[in-house]
């Protein structure tokens, strides 16, 4: 990628200090951009940023506390983005959890099925509470989805999983709704004028991105450390389907290029067909404005 693609461009990104999203911030980096990375935990944030300031002299990074758990975290870190008043060019939608090992639902202290708002409801209360700056930018906004949302769906009637919860369906509909909802912020961005594009990416299979820990611990130490070394993509090759989505301005969806889309480099393709429907897109959007108690449509 054009090592000056970002140049001049503040981007948020979610999840941004380690896995996946440490590759995102390295190429990010590279192209020159200015890094604001919310992080769970600072101690680890600012390991990452001494990290990529080492690697890149004269990096410009910026560390906020986000926990997309709590909607008073993500309230909280808007305010603060929404202080500082400055433009945001690129918004990379990438943090999230991975529960694939059944396990007991869970619930936040906010009252949401715990997949649905971490990987869901969080970032979507994060951009409508930002959505100022994200005009002022003719910002990119770019989903990170998952293989997962391939055979998902929205199940209209338990979005919260309240009855027969299983994990993966919990997982890939979260998947699928933020992929649902970033289709519809670009149709509203075209009907309103608001100069906001967006498009979607996944990263393949990612077994060295240490996702599921519980599943990871149903198996012996070795058999984890051979997948993550042979299985799918490596983390900085997963980043690259992101990257090439922040870089474009295309309504797209960019997936790794082999081995039915588990692992290499990135290319577009055409995104899910369960990421498709304009009436589903619409109709979360508002299922989502009253979950959170807020009007999206400023």
């Amino acid at each position: 990628m054009d090592p000056v693609t970002f140049r001049g461009k503040t981007a948020l990104i979610t999840g941004g200090n380690g896995g996946i999203g440490l590759g995102i911030s390295r190429g990010l980096a590279a192209g020159g951009a200015r890094l604001l990375i919310p992080v769970h935990n600072r101690t680890r944030g600012e390991i990452t940023a001494a990290t990529l300031r080492a690697e890149f002299p004269g990096a410009d990074i910026k560390l906020f506390s986000l926990d997309l758990e709590s909607l008073a975290s993500v309230r909280a870190l808007s305010a603060q983005l929404r202080k500082c008043g400055e433009p945001i060019h690129l918004a990379m939608l990438n943090a999230g959890v991975v529960r694939l090992a059944e396990g007991p639902r869970e619930v936040t202290v906010d009252g949401f099925e715990a997949t649905f708002q971490a990987n869901y409801l969080g970032h979507i209360a994060l951009i409508t509470a930002i959505m100022r700056l994200l005009r002022a930018g003719s910002a990119r906004v770019v989903a990170q989805v998952s293989l997962a949302a391939d055979r998902g769906r929205i199940h209209w009637e338990n979005l919260q999983g309240e009855t027969g919860y299983r994990s993966f369906t919990a997982y890939s509909q979260s998947k699928v709704a933020l992929g649902l909802s970033t289709v519809e912020l670009a149709r509203r961005s075209q009907d309103h004028g608001w100069g906001i594009s967006a498009g979607l990416a996944h990263p393949g299979v990612v077994p060295g991105s240490g996702i599921a820990p519980r599943l990871r611990r149903m198996f012996p130490a070795g058999m984890v450390h051979w997948a993550e070394r042979t299985l799918g993509n490596p983390p900085a090759q997963a980043a690259g389907p992101a990257l090439a989505a922040l870089a474009s301005r295309e309504s797209c969806m960019w997936a790794p290029s082999r081995w039915s889309e588990t692992a290499g480099p990135a290319v577009k393709r055409t995104p899910f067909s369960s990421l498709t429907d304009l009436g589903d897109a619409a109709r979360l959007w508002g299922a989502t404005e009253s979950l959170l108690g807020i009007c999206a449509a400023q």
